[in-house]
């Protein structure tokens, strides 16, 4: 009767699937943290695609600064009613 040749393949991944599964996730992992790593720490004007990222200047909506403004401080009283049986959790 003639063997399989892959027979001893498969009893070896029959037997160590686990740790080859194991392996290879950590593997994986590893590789991409070096990776987010090496990107990470490249300094920005090596950029080799000649890529130059436009510097907008910086304004506020003044509307937005506005309403900041109106809001109260922590310390002001609140005027909401509550309905009866309620209690505010926020209170002091």
């Amino acid at each position: 009767m003639k063997k399989n040749p892959l027979a001893p393949l498969g009893y070896f991944l029959g037997r160590y699937h686990v740790i080859l599964f194991f392996l290879l996730v950590v593997g994986s992992l590893t590789y991409e943290i070096y990776s987010l790593s090496v990107i990470t720490n490249t300094d920005p004007s090596l950029n080799t695609d000649g890529y130059q990222a436009q510097v907008t200047d910086p304004t506020f909506d003044t509307a937005t600064i506005n309403k900041i403004k109106a809001l109260r401080t922590r310390s002001d009283s609140s005027t909401y009613i509550l309905p009866a049986g309620r209690n505010n959790p926020f209170t002091e």
